[in-house]
């Protein structure tokens, strides 16, 4: 009696201390969820098994080793550890509980609320709770923090299947509780995991390079088109930005040669070479023909006289023209690795004839400026096309005519010529005498006309002028101006002026910056303008408009702005102008300027 009541208290102490159990409400079917290899898992009576995933709260690793499963006589359990949890194949019809066993933890029996279906998955979660747990769980946390990081700044971050965040996430979870994890990011490898939370967990991952780089050459010539999977990238030499790691199609094609195509592997983090060695498809040619001909090949127009190229293998047509010639043409065959050259006959000419005569006779005879006789004459061997015809003797009009010679055609002329005689009128260099067929024949009439103004300024003058203002309070400046005048269009000018004292001033001032210029305060200046010229039409009077600079100094300088307006005149190769000139309004001038032009 005394051993039955040692029993029962040491088993009443057991679970005083510790407890297992299944969490309530875990059991779940798995839809969709089969066993992959059924003849593997099938009980000893060759009948099938059912899978239950079981993970754990507040068992570690080591601890979910230790466990031991077992069933009714008719059931047959095989335990298979796992990460983070612990999957037993139990048989699916006859199983009706679970004894679960630990030799530190105690016993838990857990009866199936539902009959198994044959090669079906199921879960549940087994709890570990600590006795009078109660008492303490005020005083302690019941959830912690699972922080997962990774170095890209586009990794999606997955937490039990859910999308978490990127780069970065924290997510608070009930201690002692098992979740998985995930980061994907394009082109790097995706990370995954399991872990339970005892306390707060960091996890951080630098994601590995899922890409490697790819350049692509061909051989013998580059400039050829580059496709990778189809997709047309750019010419060789091509580089590839970051492309994912794997196998890809890479084809090459250039005009003249062959396509080339072959696979290649991009290796993580590297630069794979691939060198793709293309075939010519083509015959290099040379064309002789007349140096004057045209060179046409397959109707294409290629050089004159002799022409060096490529030609792809096969048949073609090549021809050499000329203006009136016939065609000479030829049909090739080119085979690769032969080269060729080609002589094309001269293009013949094509000819026609011109029988000419006139009244009176023997009038030289001129086609296109060359001599042919005198009439009357039949010109044979006259090459087909359009030509001025001159026929010219003394006494008589000159006889101009154009004229178009077929092709085995003959053309008959018979002109009369008009007495007289035509004058070759041409002036001296002058332009003051008049010489006929060049005899002097007296004096122009048009060197009794004086040039006028507008004549003058057909092309535009320039000019250059001094200038001389005054101003009460600046007394006299100098200076000169020099710019252009047109009669059609605006032109521009650049004015200087200076009183000279001021050049004594600026002497002073630098070897000691305290002196007194005047001591009755007189103003020193300087002006630099730059101004536009207005032109009034057929009058040789045009408007000035300035503006620039202007450096008023009185004790110290002080910078101010200069405006201008006035009128300018010229006449022949004189100028002279009239301007009204003020810097800030504190200064007022009249400017007078005398000068020269003279022809652009």
């Amino acid at each position: 009696m005394k051993k039955i009541l040692l029993l029962f208290f040491i088993f009443i102490s057991i679970n005083a201390f510790s407890q297992l159990q299944v969490k309530e409400g875990s059991f779940k079917y798995l839809p969709g969820g089969v066993i992959d290899d059924k003849e593997e898992y099938t009980d000893g009576n060759e009948l099938p098994m059912a899978l239950i995933k079981i993970s754990t709260e507040n068992i570690n690793e080591q601890e979910r080793m230790r466990l031991v499963f077992t069933g009714n006589r008719a059931t047959q359990i095989i335990k298979k550890p796992k990460t983070g949890q612990m999957w037993i194949y139990i048989s699916a019809e006859s199983a009706t509980f679970i004894d679960i066993k630990h030799p530190d933890y105690g016993t838990c029996k857990y009866y199936l609320p539902e009959t198994l279906c044959d090669y079906c998955v199921y879960e549940m979660v087994l709890q570990y709770l600590q006795p009078n747990s109660t008492n303490n769980e005020a005083s302690k946390p019941r959830n912690t923090y699972l922080v997962i990081k990774t170095d890209q700044e586009d990794a999606a971050i997955f937490i039990d299947g859910q999308f978490a965040g990127t780069k970065q996430t924290s997510k608070s979870f009930d201690i002692g509780s098992t979740h998985t994890w995930k980061i994907e990011c394009d082109l790097y490898h995706e990370e995954i995991g399991t872990v339970t939370l005892n306390e707060k967990t960091e996890i951080v991952k630098t994601l590995r390079p899922a890409y490697g780089y790819l350049n692509v050459n061909s051989k013998p010539e580059n400039e050829a088109i580059v496709y990778i999977d189809n997709k047309k990238v750019g010419t060789t030499p091509y580089k590839s930005d970051r492309i994912a790691s794997g196998s890809y199609s890479v084809r090459v094609m250039k005009e003249m040669y062959q396509t080339e195509e072959q696979i290649v592997v991009v290796t993580d983090n590297l630069t794979t070479d691939a060198v793709l060695n293309m075939k010519a498809n083509f015959v290099e040619v040379t064309i002789k023909t007349d140096p004057e001909s045209l060179i046409y090949v397959d109707e294409e127009y290629k050089g004159k006289g002799t022409w060096k190229g490529r030609l792809t293998e096969g048949a073609h047509f090549v021809e050499a023209k000329k203006k009136s010639h016939e065609t000479s043409s030829k049909n090739i065959n080119l085979v690769l690795g032969k080269n060729e050259t080609i002589d094309i006959k001269d293009p013949e000419p094509i000819y026609g004839f011109l029988d000419v005569n006139s009244n009176p006779m023997s009038a030289n005879i001129y086609l296109n400026g060359k001599s042919y006789g005198q009439t009357p004459n039949v010109i044979s061997d006259l090459l087909i096309g359009d030509y001025e015809l001159k026929l010219q003797i003394e006494g008589y009009h000159v006889l101009k005519k154009n004229i178009t010679i077929k092709k085995g055609e003959t053309l008959y002329l018979n002109e009369i010529l008009e007495k007289g005689k035509d004058v070759n009128l041409k002036n001296d260099a002058g332009g003051n005498k008049i010489y006929v067929d060049g005899k002097h024949a007296g004096c122009s009439p048009l060197n009794s006309k004086k040039e006028s103004w507008s004549d003058y300024m057909d092309n535009g003058v320039n000019f250059f002028t001094i200038d001389g203002s005054y101003s009460r309070k600046t007394d006299f400046l100098c200076g000169f101006t020099w710019g252009s005048v047109d009669k059609l269009k605006i032109t521009n000018y650049y004015s200087v002026m200076l009183d000279l004292d001021l050049l004594h001033y600026v002497s002073d001032y630098f070897k000691n910056s305290t002196v007194n210029l005047d001591e009755n305060n007189k103003i020193n200046r300087l002006s630099l303008m730059y101004g536009i010229v207005v032109p009034f039409e057929n009058v040789p009077m045009n408007l000035r408009f300035g503006a620039g600079v202007g450096i008023i100094v009185k004790y110290k300088p002080s910078i101010d702005i200069d405006t201008s307006m006035g009128l300018f005149w010229n006449y022949k190769h004189f100028v002279t102008g009239l301007d009204f000139v003020s810097t800030d309004f504190k200064t007022f001038e009249i400017k007078l300027s005398l000068g020269v032009n003279w022809k652009k």
